[in-house]
């Protein structure tokens, strides 16, 4: 197990990869808007995903299209796969409740 020191120092590494003399194309955002390239870890790229999926959207784009209609986006093929959890197949339909015999009898 690590120490607290040592899983601190690692993600302080991991935070500031950007600073490091390493080549773009290993980082998770090469080319952000600032210019800068940046590696984003945890929430930060989640929260950066769903921004730039959502730009997409509303310029809609191609694969902005496609990701909202929950289609692939990266040019695979759709006649044969991508359809889990769209349609639902035949089912029966429910019987009626059956009708309540009339009283027999009584006062």
């Amino acid at each position: 197990t690590l120490s607290d020191t040592e899983i601190k120092a690692l993600e302080e590494t991991i935070k500031s990869l950007h600073t490091r003399a390493l080549p773009t194309f290993i980082l998770n955002k090469p080319k952000m808007h600032e210019g800068a390239a940046k590696h984003l870890i945890g929430t930060d790229l989640e929260l950066q995903l769903r921004t730039d999926i959502r730009g997409m959207r509303d310029i809609q784009s191609y694969k902005g299209i496609r990701h909202a209609l929950g289609l692939p986006v990266r040019g695979q093929r759709t006649k044969s796969h991508f359809r889990h959890g769209r349609a639902v197949g035949v089912t029966k339909k429910k019987a009626p409740p059956a009708k309540a015999a009339p009283k027999t009898g009584g006062k």
